[in-house]
């Protein structure tokens, strides 16, 4: 093996360990370092990529010396990053793969939750309940055309009953229910196999019930068919089947004495005032306005736990704005309303929030996906292109925020539309 051949295995088997950017560039220097003959002379330009690599580090370099207060030289920065760029060229390259894979990675995420979301919030697409009950439908009439073909007996419109039954003792996901309008499927096979329908039976198990029977159904008649025996299988599932009753839903029955419910009415309020009692909690907690400022505080703690933290203090109607952990940022902005906050207010307290809970989102990029990706987006911000406009003008809000304010602006107009609709 040569020593092309080396420095491309060890490349590659840095690349595919997850690890910190600085971790691998390091590593990648102590090996370049002991092998010399890698390096651009002087008098060879430096590759696109690499020049790419130094601009964003001398960038980087110029901001966090300001921020301390240290003196900048960009000509020597740029001729000490050029010297280290010419003698381990592969540290710089990396960073530039690292960098776009990042932003590969990047716009497959907005690709997957933000076009989903967007295509959820179209007019045309039916609200969660609706989509849920179409999958439903679709699930137990196609197990029913199963059975039909072999002559086993099945109430269709009871089973359906029975699903929809459950639903309502489920928490339920997000998905994409564009899909969901004229949902249908050939064969329990591509039922079965439905990314979206394993999900919903994940959430509700009358559905799963249905379904699994049908699967064990058909995996006994093809050992039936290949034993020679599926006449008297056949037979036996006819009877069985018939004997099937589908679960009736319980109804409560209230069987307490007035001792009893006054006992029960002195536990619970008990139980309430426990739960509204003082519980000495963080003082700092309740000395911010929302949770972007209890971040600053807290600036390692993971967001559930900060949340956990802001919520001992909080009032309902501050947790009602606040991101919840594990909700999508979509989510987060279709369902956050201004109420009667004053614009200025309201979209500073939500930019901090946003920071605290999704770090990672670059809203300008975000903006950009929506309006080249998403029609229904790009129609309604023509509304909240003119909003943005005007509370720039008069100084309701930053530059920064500008982006932000205007994805929540067309979410509500594209929500205003749908209820007036009775989407």
């Amino acid at each position: 093996m040569n020593e092309i051949e080396q420095l491309e295995e060890f490349s590659a088997i840095i690349e595919s360990i997850k690890m910190p950017e600085h971790l691998s560039t390091a590593l990648m220097e102590a090996f370049t370092f002991t092998h010399h003959d890698f390096v651009i002379p002087p008098d060879q330009p430096l590759p696109p990529e690499i020049e790419t690599e130094i601009k964003r580090r001398l960038e980087k370099l110029e901001q966090k010396n300001k921020s301390w207060g240290i003196p900048f030289d960009p000509v020597e920065a740029r001729r000490k990053l050029e010297t280290q760029a010419r003698k381990f060229p592969q540290s710089f390259s990396m960073a530039t793969d690292a960098a776009k894979q990042g932003r590969e990675r990047y716009e497959q995420y907005l690709d997957n939750s933000v076009g989903m979301n967007m295509r959820n919030s179209s007019i045309s697409v039916p609200n969660p309940h609706e989509a849920r009950q179409n999958y439903y439908k679709a699930a137990v009439n196609v197990v029913a055309r199963t059975y039909q073909k072999y002559g086993i007996p099945f109430d269709e419109q009871k089973n359906l009953d029975y699903v929809i039954r459950h639903d309502r003792d489920s928490d339920h996901r997000e998905f994409d229910r564009s899909t969901a309008q004229n949902i249908s499927f050939p064969t329990f096979d591509v039922a079965n196999t439905n990314r979206i329908l394993n999900m919903l039976k994940l959430e509700n198990s009358a559905l799963r019930t249905v379904l699994q029977k049908c699967y064990w159904f058909l995996v006994n008649l093809q050992k039936a068919q290949e034993e020679g025996s599926v006449g008297g299988y056949l037979m036996v599932q006819k009877m069985k089947y018939s004997s099937d009753v589908v679960p009736e839903e319980a109804k409560p029955v209230a069987k307490l004495t007035e001792e009893d419910q006054a006992e029960f009415d002195r536990k619970e309020a008990e139980r309430i005032a426990k739960e509204n009692a003082p519980k000495g909690y963080q003082p700092v907690a309740s000395r911010v306005s929302c949770i972007g400022e209890l971040r600053n505080v807290f600036s390692r703690l993971p967001y559930y736990k900060l949340y956990q933290r802001y919520a001992q203090s909080a009032n309902p109607a501050q947790l009602e704005v606040t991101p919840r952990p594990n909700e999508k940022f979509f989510q987060f902005l279709w369902r956050v309303n201004r109420g009667g906050t004053p614009v200025g207010g309201f979209v500073d307290r939500l930019a901090k929030d946003m920071k605290a809970a999704y770090p990672e989102m670059d809203w300008n990029r975000t903006l950009e996906y929506y309006m080249d990706k998403v029609k229904d987006f790009r129609d309604f911000s023509r509304l909240s292109q003119r909003d943005t406009e005007n509370a720039l003008k008069q100084g309701l809000i930053t530059q920064d925020n500008a982006a932000l304010y205007k994805i929540w602006s067309t979410f509500q107009y594209i929500k205003q539309a749908k209820e007036e609709l009775g989407r």
